[in-house]
């Protein structure tokens, strides 16, 4: 996709720009380089000025931490539910062929 000078890219959410801060990051300082601003539709919040900015860096790293604890808790929830014997994944199929 080409962007030009005065574009607005609309975002739904904050956490949908990139994979982490730093990424983020990036892409809007890119995107500030070219005169394009970044508004984010759910957030209620833009990419222009540079408080927008600031909010737009303090928001993506409460995401990324976030994500961080999601990630722990699905893992550690995982974890507990090996130990008591649970088995992930679908059940093995059983034909009378054998490969």
């Amino acid at each position: 996709m080409k962007v030009e000078e005065g574009d607005v890219i609309l975002v739904k959410k904050l956490d949908r720009l990139g994979r982490d801060t730093a990424d983020m990051i990036q892409l809007i300082k890119e995107f500030d380089a070219q005169g394009v601003a970044v508004r984010f539709i759910d957030d209620g919040i833009s990419t222009d000025g540079d408080m927008g900015q600031m909010v737009v860096t303090i928001l993506s790293a409460v995401a990324q931490a976030e994500r961080r604890r999601i990630l722990e808790r699905t893992n550690e929830g995982r974890q507990e539910a090996k130990l008591k014997g649970i088995k992930f994944g679908r059940r093995r199929t059983v034909t009378g062929t054998s490969c």
